[in-house]
């Protein structure tokens, strides 16, 4: 590399620091503090980690650095998409001013995303995983210390082809629509992974002839675990082979992440998508009848086209699913009432059903202003679509948490009481978004966190509504549980009719709150529409 590409490359190096350090000073010193502690402790925790393999046995070392590797590299490219990415590949806008040929601009962007803070951090973790490797002798070090390098490498060529794909993407509306759900998607990739890996390892994941690592040694980063357990060995022509080829995957994503962020940087301007023609003669909801059709039919179209809605359904039904999962793999026998954890899921949906007022609240308050007062119709059309995704979440959580346990006895009277969660959650949370709605605006960051009633007053409001949730659906668990035979559907289809008062009586006080305090909230969600 000639001087200039240094310079260079030291420049980017700076460039990301000085981002770094002002975009985190906005939001307080004390933050860009804390963000090189974490990295620190991280970086210290990853080498610690790593080399301390080298004193384990065969087994557990290869489990270690197999699921190390994986779990690290996975985390590596999808994290950043979470926090909008770390260098400048995913906001073209600072690199592309510059008068730079395409191999300037590479090394320019290589010296950011290189030094980055937690870039640093997984440099230092791999320092242990060198060091592991590095114990059978001198060509054994030798080729970890190639290994381990090209790892590097690769993971930061993963990492930065998949953030300049994913800033190609978000130049078209139909790309960032799939960006959002490819980020919803990878961060419950993420929380999966990180609560399985414990359970799995403590069943039997890590002994020699498990599926689950055989499979983890034939992707590329469990080829680089091969070859730093042969060097650890001192056997490095077996190491070699592998090494070879976790060189050559590094340099095909180097080569990925050099076009990729070509076509980003240099390539055309944003295309302005095109229009298409509206039709004034035609009407917007043909096959509405009625207002409550009509706002049904709005609230749908709504649920498919708002990124924000496509995300909360994806993670609600995600984690309604994962966290009962999670709690039946521990336990060798499960006993068939842990069948009912699976309505643990109302708890992932209740932040879609508690603020069904303030999402997205200066849209809604325009139609309700323009009628003078609040419709029911709106406020039960809004729930009814939330409660749809709360229903596949539920339905989908009983299922798998029935094929874990073998308990498919429970399957139906648990289906049967879906209903009665479904309309208890619905109603609770339109008084709960009458009480204390949060504005939040349908925005293109779906993690934004909203602003509006907060506070202590909104968490005793909220916990108050989860604990009310409960009790409300207490007795027909309890009762599914302890009774025997048929009589145990009695209380669960008697809680329908419960469930449905709930329902009615929850959205009737909801509908004369929000009249009586209609320009109140108003003022409040959104000031600007208020003026």
């Amino acid at each position: 590399m000639s001087a200039d590409l240094l310079r260079l490359a030291r420049l980017g190096a700076r460039m990301r620091w000085t981002i770094t350090r002002n975009s985190l000073r906005r939001r307080g010193r004390a933050l860009f503090v804390l963000t090189l502690v974490a990295s620190s402790i991280g970086a210290m925790a990853g080498f610690v980690t790593f080399a301390g393999s080298a004193l384990m046995d065969p087994d557990p070392r290869r489990a270690v650095l197999l699921f190390g590797f994986t779990m690290g590299l996975v985390a590596w490219m999808f994290g950043p998409l979470l926090m909008g990415g770390t260098d400048e590949t995913v906001d073209p806008a600072p690199l592309a001013l510059l008068p730079l040929r395409r191999r300037q601009l590479a090394a320019v962007m290589a010296g950011s995303a290189a030094t980055s803070p937690a870039t640093v951090a997984v440099a230092v973790a791999l320092l242990g995983a060198f060091t592991a490797g590095a114990g059978g002798g001198v060509i054994s070090a030798a080729v970890a210390l190639v290994t381990v390098a090209a790892l590097f490498v690769g993971g930061l060529g993963a990492s930065r082809s998949l953030a300049s794909l994913m800033g190609l993407a978000n130049r078209t509306r139909r790309g960032r629509d799939l960006s959002v759900v490819v980020v919803s998607l990878t961060g419950v990739a993420l929380w999966a992974v990180s609560q399985s890996a414990g359970p799995l390892i403590q069943s039997g994941a890590a002994s020699a002839d498990s599926t689950l690592l055989a499979v983890l040694a034939a992707l590329p980063p469990g080829w680089a675990a091969r070859a730093l357990l042969h060097c650890h060995d001192g056997n490095p022509l077996a190491a070699a082979p592998w090494a070879a080829a976790t060189v050559g995957v590094a340099i095909l994503l180097v080569v990925a992440w050099a076009r990729l962020a070509g076509r980003l940087l240099i390539g055309g301007a944003t295309r302005v998508p095109n229009r298409r023609s509206i039709r004034t003669q035609q009407q917007i909801w043909p096959r509405a009848t009625s207002a409550t059709t009509a706002c049904l039919a709005k609230e749908w179209c709504y649920q498919w086209r708002s990124p924000m809605r496509r995300t909360q359904t994806i993670i609600g039904v995600a984690l309604s699913v994962g966290f009962p999962v999670l709690q039946v793999l521990p336990i060798p026998d499960p006993p068939p009432a842990m069948v009912y954890t699976a309505l643990a899921g109302l708890l992932f949906s209740a932040n879609n059903a508690f603020n069904v007022v303030g999402f997205d609240s200066p849209s809604l308050w325009l139609e309700f202003s323009a009628r003078g007062g609040v419709r029911r119709e709106q406020l039960v059309a809004r729930l009814v679509t939330y409660g749809a995704g709360t229903v596949v979440g539920l339905v989908a959580a009983g299922v798998v948490v029935c094929a874990v346990s073998g308990n498919w006895s429970e399957l139906p009277p648990y289906l049967l009481l879906t209903p009665t969660g479904v309309l208890c959650l619905m109603g609770v949370g339109a008084v709960v978004s009458a009480t204390a709605p949060l504005s939040a605006v349908d925005g293109d960051n779906p993690f934004k966190r909203p602003v509006g009633a907060t506070g202590c007053g909104y968490a005793i409001t909220v916990m108050g509504a989860m604990a009310g949730l409960g009790v409300l659906l207490a007795p027909a668990v309890v009762g599914a549980i302890l009774l025997d035979g048929a009589w145990r559907y009695l209380p669960v289809v008697a809680s329908l009719g419960w469930g449905w008062a709930v329902w009615r009586v929850g959205t009737r006080a909801a509908v004369r709150r929000l009249n009586e305090r209609g320009v109140d909230l108003l003022a409040e969600l959104s000031p600007r529409l208020a003026s």
